[in-house]
């Protein structure tokens, strides 16, 4: 009976990790390769409409929402193309005890709840509590990411192995899923971590250019090399939690000092777009008047555009260069400010 019958919920798992892959283990070939490149080109067009400096994020954000829609469209599916096809004793037999591969599924979406699915309930317990641990980190370093990856993978495994009833002679199967779920989260996770972050604007120390509520795309890149007038995201030297938008106006090295409104740099006033389109206070332990400042190496003085209302590097100093988290290259909300950013702009 059961050589004869397929699981529908191992099938939900595997088009959990990529859309058609359930339907492609079912038999319906086509059908999964359909669903493949349906999910590549909506997922691809999306991302570079949403991401990239010129796409239209409205567009993008459409191709996204399809894409999300025939997700959750092909866990069903997947289920149903394997049901229907089972003899109907596998299937009353399957519905009788509690199913590992659905434990499996709810463990992908939220860990320990699985677990609680199959009454473990101390299990449950752990590893939910554990998952929230690596929710509250989620400004941590690229190695508390990756453990977070792992612990996805081996809690969808666990589940498995501490359900009560399994229909598999040997753990090659769970094996495989989890492999596959590892290697799809911790994909995402190195996408999305290192190459384009949101932020959101919480005041108006970079007005004009930004205004309270924009939300912002920043790039991350590992050998991003600084270059003055760029908009930045960094970590707040006085609280490592928080993250600040200022403009680029120093490196380490130079002289800067704040006169009559303007920015001297090493003597030179700067006279570029954005700078030569805001008067700047001379205010702040070092940002005084006809006070200059050397910048420490490796170093950057950064300042709002807002400069009446910016609490910046006159304040606190210079930003370190390895707190940089990236660079502003666009506005991707709301609809009506949705353009890229230039290092010249000053005035929208």
């Amino acid at each position: 009976m059961e050589k004869n019958s397929k699981e529908p919920w191992f099938a939900v798992n595997l088009s959990m990790v990529f859309s058609g892959i359930g339907q492609i283990y079912s038999g319906k070939v086509l059908r999964g390769c359909i669903l493949i490149f349906a999910q590549i080109v909506l997922l691809s067009l999306g991302g570079w409409l949403v991401f990239s400096p010129t796409g239209n994020a409205i567009i993008g954000a459409i191709f996204l929402l399809s894409f999300a829609v025939i997700q959750v469209w092909n866990l069903f599916d997947a289920h149903r193309c394997i049901k229907k096809e089972n003899r109907e004793d596998f299937e009353r037999t399957r519905k009788e005890v509690k199913d590992p591969w659905l434990a499996v599924f709810i463990s992908q979406i939220l860990p320990g709840i699985g677990h609680l699915y199959i009454k473990k309930w101390l299990w449950g317990i752990i590893f939910f509590a554990c998952f929230i641990s690596v929710i509250i980190t989620e400004n941590a370093n690229l190695l508390i990411l990756t453990f977070g990856s792992i612990f996805s993978a081996f809690v969808c495994y666990h589940a498995y192995i501490s359900s009560p009833v399994h229909r598999e002679g040997s753990k090659r199967l769970i094996t495989i899923l989890a492999l596959l779920i590892l290697s799809n989260i911790f994909l995402d996770v190195l996408i999305m971590r290192n190459s384009v972050q949101v932020f959101k604007i919480p005041t108006g120390s970079m007005e004009p250019t930004f205004r309270r509520g924009d939300r912002i795309l920043i790039k991350k890149h590992i050998k991003y090399v600084p270059e003055r007038g760029d908009i930045i995201v960094f970590k707040y030297t006085e609280g490592r939690n928080r993250n600040f938008v200022k403009r680029i106006v120093a490196f380490g090295g130079e002289i800067i000092e704040i006169k009559d409104g303007n920015i001297y740099v090493n003597g030179n006033k700067l006279e570029s777009p954005p700078f030569q389109n805001i008067r700047y206070i001379a205010t702040g332990k070092f940002g005084g008047e006809d006070e200059s400042f050397i910048v420490p190496e490796h170093s950057l003085f950064v300042l709002g555009d807002n400069s009446k209302n910016s609490r910046d590097s006159r304040f606190f100093g210079s930003v370190p260069e390895e707190d940089v988290i990236g660079k502003v290259y666009k506005i991707c909300w709301p609809p009506n400010r949705m353009g890229p950013i230039y290092k010249s702009q000053g005035m929208r």
